[in-house]
């Protein structure tokens, strides 16, 4: 039997030991293409005639409009749902809370004699979906799905074979995605219906892959919400860039060139599967905000490189439904990181002047350093922790363009749809 400490040091370990075996198998950041030559070769797809293709830029324009942070939310924003909650002043470090909005009461999400992990809010804010081990009985570890509209929970045993970080979010509403443990990277992966309990593997081989290294920042392959296509780092004739391919079909989509991929943010789907937006570079070394679609179509949104300068993309999050995307970025040059909107209904990049440092986050749960929309996409969560234990939590009202702050000290994991029964 372990304590939830020492459990939380194997998993450390674990990661650790993963990441160096992958370094002195490749001796660098980037691996050999893994190619399957069974498939076909990439079709031309919509505007997409040469390997190359020549994006179609878009009319987005960029604003910024510094947001003044209020000492508290304004008084005319009313919240609801609830939000789950960890505060690093509290013992034991494995409790989590969820605090109804509409009357700030708490309650555990456990047990004292149990801890949880790996916290997941589906993409509806509908369902929550976690690891809860138990502090005295390791055979008791379980997968918890949990919905506080219904008052409904499944539970099943955590499965040996899956990897102790194995869940890795919600792809869908009804589908998890769960990593099985390996000695190799990336590990292995399959879909599973909580509700069903019935599983779909997800091979991560595909045509012309290039495996990252762990420490690029970008992640093997992207799932989208019908587990139809996948998106993943990818060369083709010698240059680096993003491959859409589609499972039903076999079949490549599309190749989106980049000069180079280390160091930019993954790809991410939106909440439709109907597009994603990632970074391309051109061969001027200007960065663009990129959108792509299942039909294969690149739109170039923004020179990321003339408004941003040198810059890491951390992450991007899209809005349940699907209008916006928050991007931390963060800028070289000036030494620090923010989070930048992006509304795709008007066209807008829009710079409300707010810092964050998700890519310095520390302790417990930093794998859910993320901006958290509200379920209805009104809201937007970010945080600034200047160090740890010692976290300011600042709520953005998006249509409204206002802030303020929301607590002080804590971390935000999730944002529930529904208030607790």
């Amino acid at each position: 039997m372990y304590s939830a400490t020492v459990r939380i040091a194997l998993r450390f370990a674990f990661y650790i030991a993963n990441i160096w075996f992958w370094i002195l198998l490749t001796g660098c950041t980037r691996g050999v293409p893994t190619v399957t030559p069974s498939m076909s070769a990439i079709p031309e797809a919509g505007h997409l005639a040469t390997l190359f293709p020549t994006a179609i830029s878009t009319s987005y324009v960029a604003v910024r409009e510094c947001i003044l942070i209020q000492s508290q939310i304004p008084r005319d924003v009313a919240l609801q749902g609830n939000l789950l909650l960890y505060d690093p002043l509290k013992s034991p470090s494995s409790s989590i809370e969820v605090m109804n909005l509409s009357d700030n009461s708490r309650f555990a999400l456990s047990s004292p004699d149990s801890g949880v992990d790996m916290i997941r809010v589906s993409p509806s804010g509908q369902w929550v979906a976690y690891f809860r081990f138990n502090k005295n009985n390791l055979s008791n570890d379980q997968l918890v799905v949990q919905n506080f509209t219904t008052n409904s929970k499944f539970e099943m045993p955590w499965n040996e074979q899956w990897d102790l970080s194995g869940l890795t979010k919600w792809i869908s509403d009804d589908e998890l995605q769960i990593a099985i443990k390996s000695s190799s990277y990336p590990l292995p992966l399959f879909a599973l219906n909580p509700f069903t309990q019935v599983t779909a593997s997800l091979s991560s081989t595909y045509p012309d892959q290039t495996m990252l290294s762990p420490l690029s920042g970008v992640s093997p392959i992207e799932f989208d919400a019908s587990l139809r296509y996948a998106v993943y780092p990818a060369e083709k004739a010698g240059a680096p860039g993003f491959s859409l391919f589609d499972r039903t079909t076999n079949n490549q989509i599309a190749f989106f060139p980049s000069v180079t991929l280390p160091g930019v943010g993954s790809p991410t789907w939106s909440p439709d599967g109907r597009r994603f937006v990632f970074i391309s570079r051109t061969e001027n070394q200007d960065a663009y905000l990129s959108l792509g679609t299942v039909d294969g179509a690149m739109l170039q949104l923004l020179n990321f490189s003339r408004e941003v300068g040198t810059f890491i993309v951390q992450s991007f999050k899209w809005s349940p439904n699907g209008r916006y995307v928050a991007i931390v970025v963060r800028s070289i040059e000036e030494q620090m990181e923010k989070v930048i909107l992006l509304d795709t209904d008007s066209g807008i990049m829009f710079d409300p002047c707010i810092t964050t440092n998700y890519g310095n986050w520390t302790g417990a749960f930093s794998d859910t350093a993320t901006p958290i929309w509200s379920p209805d996409s009104r809201f937007l969560i970010v945080e600034d922790q200047t160090d740890y234990e010692k976290n300011k939590v600042i709520l953005i009202d998006v249509p409204h363009t206002q802030s303020g702050v929301l607590a002080y000290d804590v971390r935000i994991l999730g944002w529930l749809l529904a208030s607790p029964k």
